[in-house]
């Protein structure tokens, strides 16, 4: 392979031996020329994807750092790598900020400077955004092609054939990965050629072309077979399993999965918990095999990175009912201790969550008595001012100034009247500052409540759904038993038994779905409680990109569920609208329910309807006061005689079985209304449109009259 006969021709120059690092190499001997040049050709020939180098990587910045070398810029793209891959987006980003510092002091166009600029494109399209990316990606390309360095245009050209694919600008991605496949033919393979190959395979596969996509996921894996790239193959074998699941043949998809964990496993930086669930999920209702489902679905939760608590306490719950069935006590108790930590966990967050709240409630307060000191400090300066003027009044007369006394009037006017204006400011502070405690105070409390109430039910409910399932399970046996013994029983009391056995079931059944209906109102009922007490970081936000993610964000999420869903999104933004403080994640959850709604709404009337085109239009324009922002569809509207009721909490007009609990306007209500001092209304005309508008005040705080 080209790098390691690079490395170990360079190591061999400076040591007189064909050691490679972890075998020997010992780089306190190295002079800082050596050094900077082995860091060179980590980056350059992409060996930082072997763990071998990856673990020398702190060694060599102890070595850099106790030498004084000036190759510490090319170190941190090392690092910086290795946080992407780590996928700790944050850290990846501000150690590449570094790398980008020292080097644009440098002012030199050089491969490294190059390689920073492609990692710092790849970071932000992870986190902040397609455009953030792009101006790093055109740099890069741009220098690449000034000083003729090809693995850099080759790599930029990938990068944004990702970026592209990302924005499902799906023509011109393709345009730019066949420009990195051409000048890779030119250069020589490179590593991430693979991902190219990868890429239009993905490319292929929206478009519905399978055989071409099985052609170009061949490719992919035919060139990562030859450089034996564990990590590669298993993403290779993953998009099998997508390809092959679009398909409709299971059988290849399972394979192709099963086959991607084998590489998974041998490659320590890849953390395949979605693909164990996958395969879990697969054997427990596809393949009725319960014991290789609770294997996949342990090395899940073995291997998890999970944000999304509901996610973990959903696979042991699926385990709970697995070793339940198996009658495993010992792996009943195990998971039962489990969930006992978790809840104990979150018993303990919501003890370190109200005492928060306290400490803001003795701040307010404490900021409250402030306020009403300054008042009466204001009160005694007026009343003294107010003296004062009389004094010079009198001394007016006296001295018969009667231009002095006009003088003396007209300032005092002027300073009374700037108090009385800073009094008053002071007055609706205070009963600002008052509302939002009372407020705040009101939502914390119904939080507490809503939470423990929540968590006493959990427990007694999931032994009523446990017991409803199991209940289900013994009637089915015993049905089947009582087929034996049928010829050993008069036909009409057979019949009769038979009645009370199928009673006993529908009985059961309604246990297990009502049980299941108040867990998703429970769950709801946990979340409206987050809404209070969640993240409170105001920032200033650009209101169209969030926009734009939580559209995208909604309509692939309904897509997933209803593959045939299709709608068309239309965004009419007004030109200079000003960036806005508010908490991004709370207004982007406000903006992914309405958008979720508007999705169900243009849904269920396609359903119903031959010849329709369903429509999701989103605007924004400011006034003098606020933001305007309306998310309009087309869908079956709401009828003029629920308007009123629409943000009750666990009001809703969707059909029972949807996992509908009615919070979500509710929630919605509460962040723009009580947390960003806003509006929120709507217009329907059932059968025709709906519209929400949202109104947003430009200054954090405003005042605004209804």
């Amino acid at each position: 392979m080209i790098g390691m006969r690079r490395v170990i021709s360079f190591l061999s120059f400076i040591l007189g031996s064909t050691c490679l690092l972890g075998q020997g190499l010992d780089l306190d001997e190295l002079d800082c020329d050596s050094l900077n040049r082995l860091v060179e050709i980590i980056l350059e020939e992409d060996l930082y994807e072997r763990q071998s180098y990856q673990a020398q990587v702190p060694t060599l910045r102890r070595v850099l750092e106790a030498k004084a070398c000036d190759g510490m810029a090319g170190l941190m793209v090392l690092e910086g790598i290795q946080y992407y891959n780590q996928k700790n987006t944050l850290a990846a980003k501000s150690i590449l900020l570094q790398a980008d510092s020292i080097l644009r002091l440098q002012y030199q166009e050089t491969p490294i400077y190059i390689l920073t600029q492609l990692w710092l494109g790849l970071n932000d399209l992870q986190s902040a955004g397609f455009e953030s990316a792009k101006l790093h990606l055109d740099k890069a390309l741009r220098l690449s092609q000034h000083i003729q360095y090809g693995k850099g245009i080759f790599q930029a050209y990938l990068n944004f054939g990702t970026a592209y694919i990302n924005q499902e600008q799906f023509d011109l991605a393709e345009d730019y990965l066949k420009k990195a496949v051409a000048i890779n033919e030119e250069i020589g393979e490179q590593l991430w050629i693979g991902y190219a190959y990868l890429n239009l395979s993905r490319i292929a596969v929206s478009r519905k072309d399978y055989m071409q996509a099985i052609a170009y996921n061949q490719q992919a894996e035919q060139f990562w077979n030859t450089r034996q790239y564990d990590k590669g193959l298993y993403y290779v074998h993953l998009h099998y399993g997508a390809i092959y699941s679009r398909m409709g043949e299971e059988a290849q998809r399972i394979q192709n999965l099963e086959k991607a964990l084998q590489f998974a496993e041998q490659e320590q930086a890849i953390t395949p918990h979605h693909t164990y669930a996958i395969l879990g999920y697969h054997y427990l209702e596809q393949a009725q095999n319960p014991a290789k489902a609770a294997d996949f679905f342990e090395k899940a939760l073995a291997t998890s990175q999970f944000v999304d608590g509901a996610k973990v306490s959903e696979l042991y719950t699926i385990l709970f009912g697995i070793y339940e069935a198996q009658r495993d006590l010992p792996a009943i108790k195990r998971i039962n201790s489990i969930l006992l930590e978790v809840m104990q966990s979150k018993a303990a967050l919501a003890q370190v969550e109200a005492k928060k709240w306290q400490d803001k409630e003795l701040l307010l307060e404490r900021q409250i008595k402030e306020n009403k000191l300054l008042l009466e400090s204001k009160l005694e300066s007026e009343l003294q001012l107010e003296r004062r003027n009389w004094i010079l009044f009198f001394l007016a007369l006296l001295m018969g100034g009667a231009a002095c006394l006009a003088y003396i009037q007209y300032r005092s006017n002027k300073l009374k009247k700037g108090l009385l204006e800073e009094i008053k400011d002071q007055k609706r502070t205070i009963l600002r500052t008052q509302d939002q405690l009372i407020v705040q105070e009101k939502l914390a409390s119904l939080g507490q409540l809503t939470a423990g109430i929540a968590h006493e039910l959990k427990n007694p409910l999931n032994f009523i759904n446990n017991f409803g399932e199991g209940s289900l399970e013994l009637i089915e046996d015993l049905q089947e038993d009582m087929q034996a013994i049928r010829d050993k029983v008069d036909p009409a009391a057979w019949e009769n038994l038979m009645e009370q056995i199928e009673d006993i079931r529908l009985n059961a059944k309604d246990i297990k779905e009502n049980g299941l209906r108040a867990d998703r109102i429970i769950n709801s009922m946990m979340e409206h409680t987050r809404s209070t007490s969640s993240d409170t970081l105001w920032q200033q936000v650009d209101i169209h990109q969030l926009l734009d993610e939580n559209a995208n964000l909604a309509y692939h999420s309904y897509r997933a569920m209803k593959p045939n869903f299709a709608v068309s999104i239309q965004k009419a933004y007004g030109q200079a609208i000003p960036s806005v403080e508010l908490i991004s994640s709370k207004i982007g959850r406000v903006l992914l329910n309405l958008l979720n709604n508007a999705c169900f709404a243009v849904h269920k009337k396609q359903q119903s309807l031959s010849s329709y085109d369903p429509i999701i239009k989103l605007t924004s324009r400011t006034d003098e006061q606020f933001l305007i922002l309306s998310i309009w569809d087309n869908g079956v509207g709401i009828p003029k005689s629920v308007q009123r009721e629409i943000f009750t909490p666990f009001f809703t007009t969707k059909p029972p079985g949807t996992g509908n609990t009615g919070l979500g306007l509710s929630i919605s209500y509460d962040i723009i209304v009580k947390e960003h001092n806003g509006k929120i209304k709507v217009e329907s005309e059932e059968g025709q449109f709906t519209c929400f508008y949202i109104h947003l005040p430009l200054e954090r705080g405003g005042d605004w009259e209804d």
